[in-house]
Order: C-alpha cells, then structure tokens, then sequence
C-alpha cells in the first residue's frame, strides 16, 4: 500500500450572495448592508434595478458588471478591491454576465444568468454548454434566476 503524502493546503475563500432583487429598492439597500457586515466580496444579481442601463442603489465603491444595451437582467457585483475581475463581452448580454476572477490566490469564473421564462429551455441549456466550453474545466460558479413551471410550460 502507498503511504499518502501529507499536503499543506491553504484555504483561500470568496465568500458571495446570490439574490433576485426583482427592481426593487429595498432588496438592493439590504444587500448593500449584508454585503458591508458580512464582508462579502461577490454578489451575483439577477433582475437589479436600473436606470438609463445604470445600477440604481448600488454603491459606487463597489465595481458593477453588467452586459447588452436597455434592460440588463443580470449583474455582479465585485466589493473587494483585490480581486481582479474582467468581463468575458463574448458570452455576457442582458440575462447573462460572466467573470473571470483573479487575486493571485484564486482563479475562477462565476456567471449570474437570468432565464427569461418566455424562450425555449433550449436555449437556456445552451447558454450554459457555451460557457462551460468556454472555461474548459476551470473553477466555476454559476447562479441562475429561473421559474421551472413556465420553463417547462406549466401553469402553477
């Protein structure tokens, strides 16, 4: 039998919320609190409130994503100022935004992706095909807003 080496490692956290604000004020003032207090670093959004295609009660402090021209459904938001964060444009638009994130401890991708109700399931699976290609096998956090009834085309 082999004798296991015993490896050091070190853990490195990036602690996130996930919510769908539904456009409204009050959501986004109680994630701006949680994301203060709890020292959150990500906050993956779907249906954020905007105006003129800009966040609405968001902190400027904070770097806000978001894709696609008028009404934006997803968003993420990046408080901590040590994490590098790009915009992958060829996969984001309004329902999908996708990250790469990077501190020189941490490398990932993380994507907040709204499903609109309306289209075919299809297409939602499809979305997500082309981002897990596109990471090819890399650390990956994906949050969805979905309602599965109409989805699937049921009535509740």
């Amino acid at each position: 039998m082999r004798k296991m080496e015993k490896r050091n490692y070190e853990k490195h956290q990036v602690r996130c919320n996930q919510v769908n604000l539904q456009q409204s004020k009050a959501a986004i003032e109680n994630l701006m609190q949680v994301i203060t207090r709890e020292k959150r670093r990500l906050a993956l959004i779907q249906e954020p409130n905007l105006f003129q295609g800009r966040p609405i009660g968001i902190t400027n402090i904070y770097r806000t994503f978001i894709a696609g021209e008028g009404k934006s459904r997803a968003a993420i938001v990046v408080s901590d100022t040590t994490i590098d964060a790009f915009l992958i444009t060829q996969l984001s638009d309004n329902d999908t935004v996708l990250l790469e994130i990077d501190n020189g401890q941490i490398h990932f991708y993380t994507a907040s992706i709204y499903f609109d109700y309306n289209d075919p399931i299809e297409n939602s699976i499809k979305t997500i095909e082309k981002i897990v290609k596109f990471t090819k096998g890399a650390k990956l956090i994906i949050t969805i807003d979905v309602t599965p009834d109409q989805q699937l085309g049921t009535t509740s």
